[in-house]
């Protein structure tokens, strides 16, 4: 009887492990079923490996695996990578030709080595839990992360603090006027992070250092490595899309103020830049071109601009100076504009309240409406390039 019961207990533990570290390599990658009490809520993992150089890491809080949509990437269809797949007692290893990969097979952490085995990032650990919102649901997620002491860490988008290395410091990932959010940071270790979540973002390297996203169907991140910056950089390319190179005058020095009110003024600056020989190869008309309370109002005023057309085309032909102008996603109550856009129904817009009470409230046209996006830029081609500008400031989108 005791040696009846020994057997069962070892059958029953023999069941438990394989039953709670199920894996199964795929075409492109892993899929690992995780206990969600021991890894954060995660319930799947499916690393693919889309390059040599390039992981893809979905970390899914159910079962079901369909993959999230993404703003950042492009749809592509990746090559066959040739990779190996080893289990050993803790972790599953995946290995190509540039990396080694190692996934714990308790609670899905992964740590990212070299072909020597040098570390290049492991994970900490992650979180993953159910929210519900107004207008939407899902999970919010944190995924920790474990740096290596001597180092930086550079990216994450443009802002005006001053902080260059990320090491230490918080950064808040929105899109402001002052500020331009891009998930994706390098290391001096050879490697590079695009974190696919369009929710609110923050990056911690404080206590505990983790990126974290409001809202989301699943964690979705990329792995980039190098080990050169710039092969990190061509691996970010390669999952975003190439973007295309700027004009050359665009590498210009560009002037701009706060505001050149009227075509004499604007005129004014150019003509004095050249009297004095200072290069300059582009200007910008700022905001406030159009009537008073219709702040947006794809219309320049002939008051003030008589003959934008004229103007441009001297700049140009005359002065070899380009020129760009202001355009706003918001639509104040009365413009053409918004009559336009509210003519078309709600869903081409957001109605908005406004913070400042000369303004009569306003809209945010809807860019995740195509017939929307359309009709914005249909206004901006007949209220603003056909004048011949080379160039649109998109402030504050």
């Amino acid at each position: 009887m005791l040696k009846t019961n020994f057997m069962l207990a070892i059958a029953a533990l023999i069941m438990m492990s394989c039953s709670a570290h199920k894996f199964e390599k795929t075409q492109n990658g892993v899929v690992i079923k995780l206990e969600e009490s021991k890894s954060g809520g995660a319930a799947k993992l499916h690393l693919k490996v889309i390059t040599d150089e390039i992981i893809q890491v979905l970390v899914y809080p159910t079962n079901e695996t369909a993959e999230p949509v993404s703003l950042t990437t492009v749809e592509k269809e990746w090559p066959q990578v040739e990779f190996d797949v080893q289990e050993s007692q803790n972790n599953v290893v995946i290995s190509t030709k540039k990396l080694q990969v190692e996934v714990s097979k308790f609670d899905g952490r992964i740590t990212y080595l070299d072909k020597s085995g040098n570390l290049l990032l492991k994970e900490d650990g992650r979180l993953i839990e159910p929210v519900t919102l107004p207008n939407d649901s899902g999970v919010k997620m944190k995924q920790y992360l474990d740096f290596q002491d001597d180092e930086a860490i550079y990216g994450l988008g443009q802002y005006r603090g001053g902080v260059m290395n990320w090491r230490g410091h918080v950064a808040e990932l929105k899109q402001e006027n002052t500020g331009t959010a891009v998930p994706v940071f390098v290391s001096t270790k050879g490697y590079g992070v695009l974190w696919d979540n369009s929710s609110f973002t923050r990056f911690v390297d404080k206590q505990q250092t983790f990126i974290s996203s409001e809202l989301g169907d699943a964690l979705n991140y990329y792995f980039f490595y190098g080990p050169k910056m710039d092969d990190v950089i061509a691996g970010y390319r390669e999952v975003t899309g190439a973007a295309p190179m700027f004009p050359k005058w665009a590498f210009g020095y560009v002037q701009s103020r706060e505001n050149y009110f009227a075509e004499k003024d604007l005129m004014s600056a150019a003509l004095e830049f050249r009297k004095r020989e200072i290069p300059l190869d582009v200007i910008i008309k700022d905001w406030n071109y159009w009537e008073k309370g219709q702040w947006g109002q794809k219309t320049i005023r002939k008051d003030l601009f008589p003959d934008p057309k004229a103007m441009v085309d001297k700049l140009h032909d005359e002065m070899n100076i380009h020129t760009l102008i202001s355009i706003w996603p918001n639509l104040e109550k009365g413009s053409a504009d918004y009559e336009d856009f509210v003519s078309k129904g709600e869903d081409f817009y957001f109605p908005m309240e406004s913070w400042d009470l000369d303004i009569n409230g306003y809209a945010i046209y809807n860019v995740w409406n195509k017939e929307a996006r359309d009709l914005y830029w249909e206004q901006v081609q007949k209220g603003i390039l056909v004048h011949g500008f080379n160039g649109l400031w998109c402030d504050v989108h």
